[in-house]
């Protein structure tokens, strides 16, 4: 187990996380996108827990996936499963305090990238039906 410390971009919102493993992965869906306008690069974990919150929101934007974010900077924080993903977490990259010890794992909702970007690794790739299946 790994603890993760972070904030959003003006520190209204401060967490520490846990996580299993440093492997970050990147959603590709157009919900994400439209979100972070690329991928939305996080790390999944087990537990979540907000030192300081007061303006932290949830958005719930679809039936299985809500997303927190800051609603003073607008920083994009946390996304946390709903109805056939409860219980799936997922903590922001880029809000992390110390992400050197992260490793790109692998890329989820590959069908739905735009060609105007593209990542080099060598991670793996799952469709949006196959990560779907998942939650199941």
């Amino acid at each position: 187990m790994q603890t993760l410390a972070g904030q959003c971009l003006c520190g209204e919102v401060q967490f520490q996380a846990t996580a299993d493993s440093p492997d970050i992965w990147v959603c590709h869906c157009r919900m994400c996108r439209q979100w972070v306008s690329t991928g939305f690069m996080a790390v999944h974990v087990e537990r979540l827990d907000i030192d300081r919150g007061d303006r932290l929101q949830w958005y719930p934007s679809s039936d299985w996936g809500e997303r927190g974010f800051c609603s003073h900077c607008g920083s994009s924080l946390f996304w946390r499963g709903r109805g056939p993903a409860t219980g799936h977490l997922a903590v922001s990259a880029g809000a992390l305090s110390e992400p050197s010890a992260l490793l790109l794992k692998g890329h989820i909702f590959v069908d739905e990238k735009p060609a105007y970007y593209d990542y080099s690794d060598a991670g793996e790739r799952l469709t949006g039906a196959e990560v779907m299946a998942d939650f199941d």
